[in-house]
């Protein structure tokens, strides 16, 4: 059964992957980018907020069977990163990236890890889906069980799972226990103040702070993010821009992707925007990251016009003819 859309939800993602350009758009191109405040601001909170809202939407997979389970979450989260990996793998290894062609056996197999560390959030996505579930088959030891899990998150590495593992399990709970994103709606004051006294500090004094002040400010502004679209949204009347704006938030998984391949693997190498000032290059990420937006949901679009695309380079399901 088709999940029904939520509107403000919709619109959020698209927002958040929008954070998620504007942020790779200015550290690609942007000299001395960790001093910018508009990039420390997205990289606050933006890859928390992307992983609590795909939490949200998880309460309907912890039912599932294994094979069903596994079967759907590979399909999504993972066949898309292996197909867009061995694309990118080849270009770059064999030079086409940099206008060039000499594919050697050395060359090739000297870059597979790129297929292993790119898109490093869906591979999270996938990971945390899977503890989350395993969680699920302890029954009432399920929050113990989440509990061991998350500390075990933050005594490795690989794929941030010690700030995403949590995010995950605050989008599952803040959609299946609907009290909880009641209070945080009636008291949406306490999470917006730890937001913005934490990142006042981390502006302020740029030194390396504890874990549990990073995850705070991740957790706080998602929490933030969440509500003030729910707030906003639920005011607007319904127009077709705003559901078309709806419709683009829920192809995040395909923008995530492409806007790896346009903003990291093609345009750094053809573009370059050291001729312009600081404040020249502030005012142009935010277009330069909207024009690139367009062009994952143009490409999208082409996509979704073939099934065999779709399914590969986009994780859907492929849709069986009426007989």
């Amino acid at each position: 059964m088709k999940q029904k859309r939520i509107l403000y939800i919709d619109v959020l993602k698209l927002f958040t992957i929008y954070l998620v350009l504007w942020g790779h758009s200015i550290m690609h191109f942007q000299p001395d980018y960790k001093q910018s405040v508009i990039f420390q601001t997205i990289y606050a909170f933006h890859m928390p907020l992307f992983m609590m809202l795909s939490g949200y939407f998880a309460i309907s997979s912890m039912s599932l069977a294994a094979k069903e389970f596994f079967v759907k979450k590979v399909r999504q989260l993972l066949l898309p990163c292996l197909s867009w990996g061995i694309i990118c793998w080849i270009f770059i290894s064999s030079g086409l990236i940099y206008g060039t062609f000499n594919l050697e056996w050395e060359t090739l197999f000297s870059g597979w890890l790129g297929v292993v560390d790119n898109f490093w959030f869906l591979k999270s996505c996938f990971i945390c889906y899977v503890l989350t579930w395993l969680c699920w088959r302890c029954g009432r030891y399920k929050l113990i069980a989440m509990g061991v899990i998350w500390i075990l998150c933050t005594m490795q590495g690989r794929f941030n799972l010690a700030m995403m593992f949590p995010s995950f399990l605050l989008g599952l709970y803040l959609r299946k226990d609907t009290r909880i994103e009641h209070w945080l709606s009636k008291y949406w004051y306490l999470p917006a103040t730890i937001f913005f006294v934490i990142l006042a500090y981390k502006l302020v004094v740029h030194i390396d702070y504890p874990y549990i002040f990073r995850l705070l400010l991740g957790e706080s502004g998602a929490v933030c993010s969440l509500v003030l679209f729910k707030r906003i949204i639920r005011k607007m009347p319904p127009t077709t821009l705003l559901e078309k704006t709806a419709e683009a938030g829920g192809q995040t998984l395909g923008v995530y992707i492409l806007q790896a391949i346009f903003l990291e693997f093609l345009m750094p190498n053809y573009i370059s925007f050291e001729s312009l000032s600081l404040w020249g290059i502030e005012i142009l990420m935010p277009i330069l990251s909207l024009l690139a937006l367009l062009s994952c949901l143009l490409v999208i679009g082409i996509l979704r016009k073939s099934d065999i695309m779709a399914f590969l380079f986009l994780g859907r399901e492929i849709r069986h003819s009426a007989k």
